[in-house]
């Protein structure tokens, strides 16, 4: 016994723990509370949200943030030379040739070339240009412009020739024909000579869903080529005309580059693809091999060996990888999803 001290018996007995309360099951009003409060935040916080992303993305979009007029574009060495009396500069032709832009594509390829092969004319160090081609075609005025590009280059005493990486058709092969010479890569397919217009016509599918497409135009043609109607055979004939005109251009215009009768070009100009040496048999190509043939092909007409090869990039930003990612999702939903999305626009394929 612990006389006037601390029962350890005592210490080591539990307490009575006090019973819980019973938890009160929430109520309606409880409930209704809370959705409130979620649904005034979601109301508040989803615009703040919506805003911010629409101005992060529109700043991504605008670029590096250059000044008004002044070019993100720059000069890069792609591979030293010995001689330092001129450089050739290699021009990337790639994927769809195309006029249009928007915030994601950029300025479209059309824009692109056009500043490198100026900037390339501009500097007396560059003797020569390779167009490093890979293409499918594309627009046909589009590529018509960039085929302009290149004769005023080669006006400018510029050497310019051509090489087909891959793909050189269409639109693609129409640029080339301003070179004063073609390469294809051994692997290569070239040709594709032709113009197509797609159209296509949705109209019975709408009105199965009860929807009518009733235009007001102000002459006969305005809605020409319009999907939601069929075609009547007086616009069928008037857009043959017009597509059989552009094809007359491009026979001209690979006849004159080339050096082939007009005759033969017509012969090889029904959207015919060749290999390499099918293609070289025929007269679409003047040789096969690499990039470095081609390199040393044009060093060699430029009166210039082991020169120093150079290449234009724009000047890395969030904004044009944006753009960079922007065009490879519209290719890939044109192609993939909007196959005809070339209606009453001629096209190069």
């Amino acid at each position: 016994m612990n006389q006037g001290g601390f029962d350890d018996r005592q210490a080591a007995a539990p307490r009575p723990r006090p019973e819980a309360a019973p938890r009160a099951c929430p109520g309606l009003g409880g409930v209704f509370l809370r959705s409130c409060l979620v649904a005034g935040c979601a109301a508040i916080l989803t615009p703040i949200l919506l805003f911010s992303s629409l101005v992060v993305i529109a700043w991504l979009a605008i670029g590096s943030g250059l000044p008004d007029g002044e070019s993100s574009l720059r000069q890069v060495t792609l591979r030293e030379g010995a001689n330092e009396s001129g450089d050739i500069a290699i021009v990337r032709i790639q994927g769809k040739i195309d006029g249009a832009g928007s915030p994601l594509d950029g300025d479209g390829m059309l824009a692109d070339v056009a500043e490198q092969l100026r900037a390339a004319a501009r500097d007396d160090r560059v003797k020569a240009v390779l167009l490093q081609i890979d293409s499918p075609g594309g627009g046909f005025a589009a590529s018509d412009q960039i085929y302009h590009e290149v004769a005023n280059l080669r006006r400018g005493g510029k050497t310019v020739l051509a090489w087909a990486g891959g793909l050189m058709a269409s639109g693609g092969y129409y640029i080339a024909a301003a070179a004063a010479g073609i390469m294809a890569n051994p692997a290569a397919t070239v040709g594709s000579i032709g113009v197509i217009m797609n159209h296509f016509e949705v109209g019975d599918a709408l009105r199965s869903l009860g929807i009518t497409v009733d235009p007001i135009t102000s002459g006969a043609h305005k809605d020409i080529g319009s999907p939601f109607r069929e075609m009547t055979p007086d616009e069928r004939k008037l857009l043959q005309a017009h597509v059989d005109a552009l094809h007359r251009r491009f026979v001209a215009i690979v006849a004159k580059g080339r050096n082939i009768p007009p005759e033969r070009v017509g012969e090889l100009a029904g959207g015919d693809i060749f290999g390499a040496e099918a293609a070289m048999a025929n007269g679409l190509v003047d040789r096969i091999g690499y990039i470095e043939d081609a390199l040393d092909w044009v060093g060699e007409l430029a009166g210039v060996r082991n020169m120093r090869v150079i290449g234009y990039r724009h000047t890395l930003s969030l904004g044009k990888l944006l753009r960079e990612a922007g065009q490879g999702a519209a290719a890939a939903f044109r192609e993939g999803l909007l196959p005809g999305n070339g209606a009453l626009v001629g096209e190069v394929k």
